[in-house]
C-alpha cells in the first residue's frame, strides 16, 4: 500500500487547481497527445507520436513540459477482479461529533481505496477491494462500526471496476477554453437505446499476479510514467525484469483495464463532485446509459452494482451546470428510462486515496484477512472516542 502521492506532498483541494489549470495548456496537439496516451497507453510514446502525426520529439517534448508543469499526467486502473479482490462502496453516516473516528474506521480493514467526507444522507464514501470470499466478514466488520455506536447506518454496494472515458473534446472549445453542454442531445442519446456498448458484472476473481506484479501495480496506480529503473531499485530486481514483468504478465494478463488521464476539465472551485445511484428496469436501460455516457463529459467514470440493473456514476460539473444535470436525471425518471436515483455530493478536499495494500499479499498464501484483528482495533477506536468525547 501507498498512499497518492499527490495527496501526501500537497491538500486534494490545491492538486485540484493544479490540474484544473493544465486545462489552459491543452491546445489541439496537446488534446491529441493526452487522448492517444489513454488510447494506446502512457509509456509509449513513440506510438502515440505515429498515431498523431506528430513528430517523436515534440510529443516527447510536450509530455515532459506538460509533467514538469502540472506533475503525473496518467495513472493505471487495475482490474481488481484479476487480483481477487472485489470492489466495495461503502456510505455512511457518522453519529455527531465521531466523524474523525468514523474515517479511521474506515482504514482500519487496509483493503481501502478511497475515504472521503460527504454530504446529503451520510457523512461518508468509500471504495474498498476486499478479498474475494471475505465479503461478508467486511459486511460483518461494518455492522460492528454501528453496533459500538460510532455510526448511525452503513450502506455497503459491491461494484464492478471503474469504467473511465476520456474526455469529450469534441465539445471543448481550446480558443475560449469554454465547454458546450449538451444535456437535451445526451438525454436523447440514452433514449435512442441503440448503444451497442454493454457493462457487465465480473466473470471471475481468480488472482493472477504474484507479489512482485503488485508491488509493480503500486507504482504504476501512483504514476503510470513511473521511471522502470526506479522502480527495479526500489524492488531489488533488474531493469530486464521489470520491463517482463510489465510487458508479459501485467499487461499480458490484462492486469491494467487502462490508463486514466489526470484532467480537471473545470476550474474545481466553481464545481460539485457527485457520486449517483442510477437504478434501470432491465439491462437495456442500463446499458443505453453507459453507452451514452462516454459522451457526457461530466461524467468522470461508471460501475455496474453486482447482480442488479443499477449504475454508480460519478460527476464532475460546474455548480451553474449542476442543476441541468439533476433536471436531466429527472427527465430520464419522467420518461421511465431511469427507475430511481439517489446521490451524495463527494467532499473533495477530505479525499484520502491509497493503491492496492500488496504488503498484505504473500505467495503461495494468498490476500490475509483476518476479522478479529480488525474488530480489536474498532474496539481501540470506539474506547478512543469514547474518551475524547467526555
Amino acid at each position: 500500500m501507498r498512499c497518492a502521492e499527490p495527496i501526501d506532498r500537497i491538500s486534494v483541494e490545491k492538486c485540484y487547481q493544479l490540474l484544473g489549470k493544465l486545462m489552459y495548456a491543452l491546445d489541439d496537439n496537446n488534446i491529441r497527445i493526452l487522448r492517444l496516451m489513454h488510447e494506446l497507453g502512457p509509456r509509449n510514446l513513440l506510438a502515440v507520436a505515429r498515431a498523431s502525426g506528430l513528430p517523436p520529439t515534440s510529443v516527447y517534448d510536450r509530455a515532459r513540459k506538460l509533467e514538469e508543469q502540472f506533475g503525473i499526467l496518467s495513472i493505471a486502473n487495475l482490474d481488481h477482479a484479476k487480483l481477487g479482490l472485489r470492489k466495495c462502496i461503502t456510505l455512511v453516516e457518522s453519529n455527531p461529533g465521531l466523524e474523525d473516528f468514523v474515517s479511521e474506521a474506515l482504514a482500519i480493514p487496509n483493503y481501502w481505496k478511497t475515504i472521503t467526507r460527504c454530504e446529503g444522507g451520510f457523512t461518508h464514501y468509500a471504495l474498498h477491494a476486499i478479498p474475494e470470499g471475505h465479503d461478508r466478514e467486511f459486511e460483518k466488520y461494518m455492522a460492528a462500526t454501528q453496533e459500538r455506536g460510532l455510526v448511525r447506518k452503513c450502506q455497503t454496494v459491491w461494484v464492478s471496476d471503474y469504467h473511465y472515458a476520456f474526455p469529450n473534446f469534441r465539445l471543448y472549445d481550446p480558443v475560449n477554453r469554454t465547454w458546450a453542454f449538451e444535456w437535451d442531445k445526451w438525454f436523447d442519446l440514452v433514449k435512442k437505446k441503440d448503444h451497442s456498448k454493454a457493462i457487465a458484472d465480473p466473470s471471475d476473481y481468480s488472482v493472477e499476479a504474484d507479489k512482485s506484479d503488485l508491488l509493480i501495480l503500486t507504482e504504476l496506480e501512483l504514476n503510470a510514467r513511473a521511471k522502470f529503473s526506479e522502480i527495479s531499485d526500489a524492488m531489488g530486481i533488474t531493469l530486464q525484469a521489470v520491463k517482463y514483468r510489465y510487458d508479459k504478465r501485467i499487461l499480458g494478463r490484462g492486469l491494467i483495464r487502462d490508463f486514466v488521464i489526470n484532467l480537471a476539465v473545470h476550474p474545481p472551485e466553481l464545481a460539485d463532485v457527485y457520486e449517483i445511484l442510477l437504478s434501470f428496469e432491465d439491462r437495456e436501460g442500463m446499458n443505453s446509459f453507459f453507452g451514452a455516457s462516454e459522451e457526457m463529459f461530466p461524467i468522470l467514470r461508471a460501475v455496474k452494482v453486482l447482480g442488479e440493473t443499477k449504475l454508480g456514476i460519478r460527476t464532475f460539473c460546474p455548480r451553474n451546470e449542476t442543476g441541468e444535470l439533476f433536471g436531466m436525471l429527472s427527465k430520464l425518471a419522467r420518461s421511465a428510462l431511469v427507475s430511481d436515483y439517489s446521490a451524495v455530493r463527494i467532499r473533495s478536499e477530505t479525499q484520502a486515496r491509497q493503491t492496492v495494500s500488496a504488503e498484505l499479499f504473500e505467495d503461495k498464501v494468498g490476500w490475509k484477512y483476518i476479522l478479529g484483528r480488525h474488530l480489536a482495533t474498532l474496539d481501540s477506536v470506539v474506547e478512543h472516542a469514547k474518551v475524547s468525547s467526555r
